[in-house]
């Protein structure tokens, strides 16, 4: 009988595509001058990522190791094309940290700035042409024909393919980018059950499968044109089960969280369900209602 793998494990999977991006990237763009970090997803609100110098320690050889965290909350909404550009956008503070002269905490400089550019990615703090290259909050956008796009793009021909996805995400940024990622996802072939079938792309659609750059060629195989979809194509497009998780969502969510409590003397409390209560005044229990909180 032949011997089955065992399943894989949902952590070991989930970061070892994290690891596997950072290595990758690490070659490509940095040339494998960023030290080993320490990689965790955190829903820091309003950030894409983080990084956060030193904050890890060996135990017990006291080795100290870079933190770079990345926001689940934004996986399903934007195309898996911006998790890679989180990733290394922290990948080019770290080697600011490391080769060059780190600013004051938070902070975008020209030398970072720099460096993005050098890598593929156009500094900006709205994240579109025309932005501000440095400042306290920053964004960025793939240069046509850069080195970014191009790892991107030989990340995800190897098999690369993001394997888990918060199911809970954030508001889209933008419909005309989901109207464009499933045109993209309906060409490549996948996703089809979001896209009617045999639909023709429009102006926005052609102009978002428009070649990399400029003198390209028309015509590319079919490998390059899926990789461009997983690329561009928001999760969510694809992925049924993902919902967004808007403030009324996630007010609801809190409510149900809760029970009214009301005992005989009309005294009302709120607790999680299933709680057994005895009111001190008059010794009665407090029976849920169906009414939360």
């Amino acid at each position: 009988m032949k011997r089955q793998d065992p399943p894989a494990q949902p952590t070991t999977e989930f970061y070892g595509l994290l690891q596997r991006a950072y290595d990758h990237f690490n070659e490509a763009l940095f040339e494998r001058s960023l030290p080993p970090v320490i990689l965790t997803v955190q829903r820091e609100r309003n950030t894409c990522g983080f990084f956060s110098p030193q904050r890890w320690a060996r135990n017990p050889s006291r080795e100290q190791v870079h933190e770079l965290a990345v926001n689940p909350s934004y996986f399903g909404t934007g195309p898996i094309r911006e998790v890679l550009q989180t990733l290394v956008h922290e990948q080019a503070h770290i080697w600011q940290f490391e080769h060059g002269t780190p600013p004051r905490k938070s902070y975008h400089d020209r030398e970072w700035a720099e460096k993005m550019e050098a890598i593929g990615l156009m500094p900006s703090h709205t994240g579109r042409p025309g932005g501000r290259r440095t400042g306290q909050k920053m964004s960025d956008y793939p240069i046509p024909g850069g080195r970014f796009e191009a790892a991107a793009l030989d990340l995800v021909r190897s098999g690369w393919l993001l394997a888990w996805v918060d199911r809970f995400t954030v508001k889209p940024r933008s419909d005309l980018a989901l109207a464009a990622g499933e045109a993209l996802a309906a060409l490549a072939g996948f996703g089809t059950d979001r896209v009617e079938e045999g639909t023709a792309p429009g102006p926005a659609e052609e102009a978002a499968v428009a070649p990399i750059e400029e003198n390209a060629p028309t015509r590319r195989d079919e490998a390059t044109i899926k990789a461009q979809a997983v690329l561009s194509t928001p999760l969510m497009t694809i992925l049924p089960d993902v919902m967004v998780n808007t403030p009324e969502r996630e007010k609801e969510r809190k409510a149900k969280q809760k029970v009214k409590y009301t005992c005989g003397c009309g005294v009302n409390v709120w607790g999680k369900p299933g709680l057994s209560l005895i009111c001190g005044s008059c010794e009665d229990w407090f029976e849920a209602s169906a009414e939360a909180g």
